[in-house]
């Protein structure tokens, strides 16, 4: 008998989606892509029956969405994990933070824009909003 019954624990794909908050069509979805495995229909008959391993697997490919990571940054992830490269982890979420800060920097400039633009349209002016005529592009000669 195993110490840990979890462990043991079968469930089907159903119970897998339910258990992490996704579909079952997104669990088939990373099957395809290579993030998870398929397990083997039972000899006897029955349903595919996923285990403690997979839910956490799961989970961990939904916590690195989360934090930005893309599916095939995630792949890169579970390689790594698997090989025990912690390395190569570290340096994989130094990519994707200087990634989120240049990011960041960007929406920052959109924001100061955008306040600058609205800050600068009166409400309710007449003829054409001052708003829309500073995002059309300037015509030869013309600001």
């Amino acid at each position: 008998m195993s110490s840990n019954p979890k462990k043991n624990t079968k469930l089907t794909i159903g119970r897998l989606a339910c258990a992490a908050g996704v579909g079952i069509p997104t669990i088939r979805y990373y099957q395809r892509r290579g993030l998870m495995s398929l397990p083997r229909r039972p000899a006897a008959g029955g349903f595919r029956e996923y285990g403690e391993d997979d839910l956490a697997r799961l989970l961990l490919i939904r916590r690195a969405q989360e934090l930005g990571f893309t599916l095939a940054e995630v792949l890169e992830l579970i390689d790594y994990v698997n090989d025990h490269d912690c390395d190569e982890i570290l340096g994989l979420a130094k990519r994707k933070l200087n990634e989120v800060k240049q990011r960041v920097a960007a929406l920052e400039k959109v924001r100061l824009l955008l306040s600058g633009l609205i800050a600068d349209c009166p409400c309710g002016c007449p003829g054409a909003c001052p708003f829309i005529l500073r995002l059309r592009p300037c015509e030869a000669g013309k600001p």
